[in-house]
């Protein structure tokens, strides 16, 4: 009976063993599984918060090239436009240059108002070299106006030259601007999600 006794209490022994490890192991794997849940949810929380940050901010963006860059488009256009009624003007260049010279005041306060949209949006150079040629077409208009009062047409030929080479500039900005904008426009706003942080 002592080999039985003995068999019977190494049994005993190995199963309780056996059972403690079972126990000691599955304690052990959920309370890791319990530590990792409850890691991924905090990242998932985290993550889940970056993303309503950037969609805001995205959202944000979008708002402001829906309700800036049509301004521009249409400053731009009037600008376009006066230039091209002063290009053909024959009488009236006073009140048609007053005119001209308003729109070109929005602009700049569009400029001031919205450069950092602008900047970010890669139209800041255009818009400002486009505004720099309207107030030269407004400057060489105006030594047109003066000098057409004085001096006989030969010697204003230069000015008219001039005047139309920067027309013509102010036409091919209107193009760019507006093509530029219309395409942006028309894209949905992408941001990269800062991809650094742990």
């Amino acid at each position: 009976m002592g080999v039985v006794t003995t068999i019977l209490t190494s049994l005993l022994t190995s199963t309780v063993v056996s059972a403690l490890l079972v126990t000691f192991l599955k304690y052990t794997y959920d309370r890791r599984l319990l530590e990792l849940t409850h890691s991924n949810q905090v990242k998932l929380a985290q993550l889940s918060e970056d993303l309503q940050i950037v969609q805001d901010a995205v959202l944000e963006r979008y708002k402001q090239r829906r309700e800036v860059l049509p301004k521009i488009v249409e400053g731009v256009y009037r600008i376009r436009n006066g230039a091209r009624e002063l290009n053909v003007a024959t009488n009236d260049f006073n009140q048609l240059l007053n005119s001209f010279n308003a729109e070109i005041r929005k602009l700049e306060v569009d400029l001031y108002q919205h450069r950092v949209l602008l900047a970010i949006e890669d139209l800041f150079p255009i818009v400002h070299a486009f505004k720099n040629d309207a107030r030269t077409f407004s400057a060489l208009t105006s030594d047109l106006i003066f000098l057409g009062q004085s001096e006989p047409e030969a010697n204003i030929r230069h000015t008219k030259d001039q005047r139309t080479t920067v027309y013509a500039e102010i036409d091919r900005g209107y193009n760019e601007i507006t093509e530029q904008i219309t395409s942006l426009l028309k894209e949905p706003v992408i941001t990269q999600p800062d991809r650094s942080k742990p």
